[in-house]
């Protein structure tokens, strides 16, 4: 039996690999994040948890690439109470992170609830139905 002494590479494709499969990663995580983010929209309504139309409307996307919290929040100014708060944007997150979040200041009351109110989680619920359609195409991605 031959004894194997040295192996040698001829074609090094790992890092092209490497890279479309974090580029195509990175796109699904930020096309699942608008898409959360327009379930979670969807679920405010499905809940009545508007009033005014100024959190429904303040939900916005921060990926590595930008956010759109400047639409979110020039479009909720206009329907907010005057109490309400407009919340300063989120950092932008590493590569391969996402935020969905809220500027008006009352959001995480409406999700979690008060002492006045039982919460109503829009957010939360519209990650757990997401849930099993992203870890899907994940696999899917590794398994290329």
């Amino acid at each position: 039996m031959a004894k194997i002494n040295r192996i040698e590479i001829v074609f090094d494709n790992f890092p092209k690999i490497a890279a479309i499969s974090g580029k195509r990663a990175e796109q699904f995580v930020d096309k699942a994040t608008f898409d959360i983010q327009a379930s979670a929209q969807n679920q405010i309504t499905v809940m009545d948890a508007v009033d005014t139309g100024a959190l429904l409307n303040s939900a916005y996307t921060v990926t590595s690439k930008g956010s759109d919290y400047q639409v979110a929040a020039r479009e909720s100014a206009y329907l907010r109470n005057s109490s309400d708060i407009l919340l300063p944007e989120v950092p932008k997150p590493k590569k391969f992170q996402s935020v969905i979040a809220f500027a008006v200041n009352y959001a995480r009351d409406v999700h979690d609830g008060d002492v006045k109110m039982a919460g109503r989680p829009f957010l939360r619920r519209a990650v757990e139905m997401y849930r099993p359609i992203f870890l899907k195409a994940m696999s899917q991605l590794v398994k290329r």
